[in-house]
């Protein structure tokens, strides 16, 4: 993979049927999407993170440290009331580093 693609356009189908695309940006019903600001690089088919094909290796785009706090996301459900610091520990982005 080369900036925001491949280096030929049969690499991201190849990618795509080894199951080397263990993460999409997607739209709000879960479609990969290239449209910004869901995929904030264009990255072709969505594309937000390649692995090894034996999965022990994974490069990864998006930037889940930076969504530790949920005050520090994008975009919050308005469901869930308004993001404060009281009950809150750990985000998700966190959780990504603790899960191994």
């Amino acid at each position: 993979m080369v900036a925001l693609g491949f280096r030929s356009p049969e690499g991201l189908g190849a990618a795509l049927g080894e199951g080397l695309v263990p993460l999409r940006y997607a739209d709000d019903v879960g479609r990969p999407t290239e449209t910004y600001p869901l995929n904030p690089n264009g990255s072709k088919g969505g594309v937000a993170a390649l692995c090894s094909p034996c999965g022990r290796h994974l490069a990864i785009m998006p930037h889940p440290e930076r969504g530790v706090t949920p005050w520090q996301w994008g975009w919050w459900p308005p469901a869930w009331g308004r993001p404060t610091a009281r009950g809150w520990c750990l985000g998700a982005g966190l959780a990504i580093k603790d899960s191994g």
